[in-house]
């Protein structure tokens, strides 16, 4: 599963949301941030601009279970 945090004014997190992982594939089947933000922005009718892809695994850059931390 994904997750996107819903970013309001001055950029702060104002939800998570979660998405199947096969709502975010590309043509190539590969997960991509860009096809996400864009499902979610039809699903809920707020710009995909404002959808962060986030990991629910990774804390001030540390991924919690030992594996590569998806932003840092």
């Amino acid at each position: 599963m994904a997750r996107f945090a819903k970013i309001g004014l001055n950029n702060k997190v104002i939800g998570v949301h979660v998405v199947n992982n096969s709502d975010c594939l590309n043509a190539d089947g590969v997960e991509d941030e860009t096809i996400g933000q864009q499902f979610l922005e039809k699903l809920h009718s707020w710009p995909a601009s404002m959808w962060i892809q986030t990991s629910y695994n990774t804390y001030q850059g540390t991924h919690l279970l030992g594996g590569t931390p998806f932003r840092g």
